[in-house]
């Protein structure tokens, strides 16, 4: 399954269950990175060397999936807090043994997963032949995978919010995991390639998430309020027409003679596209109004990433971009801000 975020739902609800005896964060990474490798193939044009090589092997995952724990149990420190706001993990420090079960279980079940739908994979490499090679099975990781992802986002948003709330309160809680649901949701707008269920799933995190964030800031930032509705009314509209695009692709001809007096799907995108814009530049001044007082660049950069992130998706570079950025908001967003903005907005 390369190149879709699938294996990210055993990674979340898999990685859930046993968080208290693995390191969660090493079990996602793991579950993913490992499609690199098709990646490059794609991307490097290397015709000699097969789609799913070494990588996609059990042996990979001893040894590399080993590995990756044992650099995730050395950097430990660098990315301990970050995760612990993304809530992934909790205060304690496990051993190196978490680390290296977490990367080779997980680098093991993408591979089992992986066997039945290709050809070209060694799972048991040295061995030159995939004996769990079987196309009649096919859909059953497809639809594993997609109920795994579907539980798991949501196990996952509520954990999110519960542990911010206890940790934070409920406004950042609900901003956390505002940008957490958009971030799960663009991901899986990948998936609107294989199975048009998942139009429902993405586009529902999205505005779920757009909801969440627009009606929790205005709470903080008083005085924004108006900036803030405009910014959710436009974000929303855009939304709107994004699905409108996806739906009418499918099935309605209703929906296809809508767009038509658009002149077509790509006007209608790129109208989308510049009214998203418009939202975020409305969401400028509130956001960076945040680390008023405080010495915190990093998240008013972050937002200025945003904008220009956003303002590059029409070639494809933007994506990652945006995904980073609201990655690194939701983990730097302001919460000594709360009172500063409160104050000013009273005074």
């Amino acid at each position: 399954m390369p190149f879709t975020p699938l294996h990210l739902g055993p990674a979340l609800t898999i990685g859930y269950i046993v968080r208290k005896r693995i390191h969660w964060p090493t079990f996602i990474l793991a579950n993913i990175i490992v499609d690199i490798e098709p990646l490059l193939v794609f991307a490097l044009g290397i015709s000699n060397y097969p789609l799913h090589g070494y990588l996609h092997t059990f042996i990979s995952s001893l040894i590399v999936g080993s590995l990756l724990g044992y650099i995730m149990y050395k950097t430990d420190k660098v990315f301990r807090l970050s995760f612990e706001k993304l809530a992934l993990v909790n205060g304690e420090i496990g051993s190196l043994r978490d680390y290296v079960i977490a990367g080779v279980t997980g680098w093991a079940i993408h591979v089992v997963l992986d066997s039945p739908l290709y050809s070209d994979i060694r799972p048991l490499y040295p061995l030159q032949y995939n004996p769990l090679y079987n196309p009649s099975l096919q859909r059953i990781p497809y639809v594993l995978c997609s109920i795994l992802l579907v539980i798991g986002i949501i196990v996952y948003l509520i954990h999110l919010y519960k542990t911010s709330l206890k940790r934070t309160g409920r406004l950042h809680a609900r901003i956390q995991t505002g940008l957490l649901s958009l971030i799960l949701g663009i991901i899986s707008l990948t998936l609107i390639l294989t199975n048009p269920l998942f139009d429902i799933l993405s586009l529902t995190l999205i505005a779920i998430g757009i909801i969440l964030f627009h009606t929790s800031l205005m709470k903080m930032a008083i005085r924004w309020k108006n900036r803030i509705t405009y910014s959710l009314v436009s974000m929303l509209v855009s939304l709107f027409l994004f699905i409108i695009v996806l739906v009418s692709t499918h099935s309605s001809p209703y929906l296809k003679r809508i767009t038509s007096t658009m002149h077509g799907h790509v006007f209608a995108i790129y109208v989308a596209w510049f009214i998203m814009l418009m939202g975020l530049l409305l969401l400028r001044s509130p956001l960076r109004s945040l680390t008023r007082g405080t010495e915190d660049r990093l998240f008013t950069n972050m937002v200025d990433l945003l904008i220009a992130g956003w303002s590059l998706t029409p070639i494809i570079i933007g994506a990652p971009i945006v995904l980073i950025a609201l990655t690194m908001m939701a983990i730097k967003f302001p919460r000594s801000s709360m009172r500063i903005v409160r104050s000013l907005s009273s005074s």
